[in-house]
Parts: C-alpha cells; structure tokens; sequence
C-alpha cells in the first residue's frame, strides 16, 4: 500500500516523468561520443598519468578505449562509442615483464569484442597478458610505438575517486536479511569500473590536473617501456 501510494504521488506530481528503457536510452544514445585516431596521444598522456577514465576531449570510459585502440590497430581512423560491458571474472595481470609487438597486440585485438563483456586474459603466441597490459600497450601502440616492454601494473582503476565502489559490502545492508552471504555481489560490481563514465571536462581528482607541457617528451621517453 504505501509502494501503490508513492507511485501514484509520483504520477501526479508535475515534475515526474515516466519513461521505458528504450525511451531512456534514445534520449541518452551514444552516437555523438566519437573517438579518433588523433584523440589518442591527449588519452594516452592521461591515462599514463593515471590509470582512469578520461574527460578530455570527451567522456570515456576505459572499455571505450580499449574498442577503439582495436578498431584504431586494425585500420580504422575512428570509433563510434556504444554500449560496453565490464568483466565477469577477475582479469589477469603480468606477474613479470614481458616484451610485446605491434603485430602481436594486434593479434590480441580479436579479444575485444562489440556488445560482449571485456576479456579476461589475452593469448598471443605463447605469451599470455591480461586486459589492462594490452590496454596500456595498444594506447602507445596506436601512437606509433612498435614494441613495448609491459610491467606487472594493476588492472582496476582508482577506486579512490569512487569510495561507495571501493568499500561497497552489500552483506548486512537494507535491501539484504541477514542470512545474505556477499561471496560475489560487491566485487562483482568493481569488475565493472571499465565501464565507469565521467561527465565531460570533470577534474580527475586524486593527482594533479593534465598538464600537456608536463608530459610534452613522454611518447619519447616511453615509448619503449610504459
């Protein structure tokens, strides 16, 4: 009774509008987010500077860039942003450097897939890196590095600047008795930060704003090792 009358107070409150899901999603359709090839030395500076979503020169999540270094190192020169997933296992990371080519990075953009969740673990040739080493090395790749030396780095962004997605334990909350057992349901839930969006031009808080004079030499002084 008091859901039936919250509803109904809802409806008849001038302000509220009802709308479906497709209704919501044509009125926030991704079509106008476009990555390009020329985009992505400012992305590269930003993401070197901090593993993390993007807000210049506009909104993008990681998992967009990841389909976009694909689409960018099998020759195309832009990306139409569209839906994205996260993971559903945790992902694998390097436990040791490994040195990595342009044409095998390539071979790993078969993993990244439209409308499917994100790769856990990345095989080419008989080596095996994890989705963020890919990520980081395609990014300087499609910059025009040929090889790159990739360090064990972690695969989650920084779960700083989101501390209700860093600390969530959804054992003992409102929704939940207390017989619930949170084997899975919060970590879950960080396994989707690759697809974490910023509102465009919101400060990337946790370090120093982007600074393109502070890092002008990097493509040179990294370009063979991230």
């Amino acid at each position: 009774e008091n859901f039936e009358y919250f509803i109904d107070a809802l409806i008849a409150h001038p302000d509220c509008d009802f709308a479906t899901m497709r209704e919501l999603g044509e009125a926030y359709d991704d079509k106008g987010r476009v990555l390009r090839r020329e985009d992505m030395n400012s992305i590269f500076l930003q993401t070197y500077e901090k593993f993390f979503p993007v807000t210049v020169p506009d909104s993008f999540s990681l998992a967009d860039i990841a389909l976009a270094c694909r689409d960018f190192l099998l020759g195309k020169d832009e990306h139409i942003c569209g839906e994205v997933y996260g993971f559903l296992d945790e992902p694998y990371t390097l436990k040791e450097m490994v040195r990595v080519t342009k044409e095998e990075i390539i071979e790993g953009a078969k993993f990244f897939k439209d409308g499917e969740f994100l790769p856990t673990k990345i095989t080419i040739g008989d080596k095996v890196i994890g989705p963020g080493d890919w990520l980081r090395a395609a990014i300087i790749m499609v910059n025009g590095a040929k090889q790159v030396t990739l360090v064990p780095r972690t695969w989650q962004i920084d779960l700083d600047q989101f501390p209700r997605i860093r600390d969530l334990n959804s054992k003992g909350t409102w929704i939940h008795s207390d017989e619930f057992e949170d084997k899975y349901l919060s970590n879950r839930t960080r396994l989707q930060t690759w697809t974490v969006r910023l509102p465009k031009g919101t400060p990337r808080t946790i370090y120093p704003a982007y600074d393109v004079k502070r890092y002008e030499n990097i493509e040179e002084e990294y370009k063979n090792r991230i």
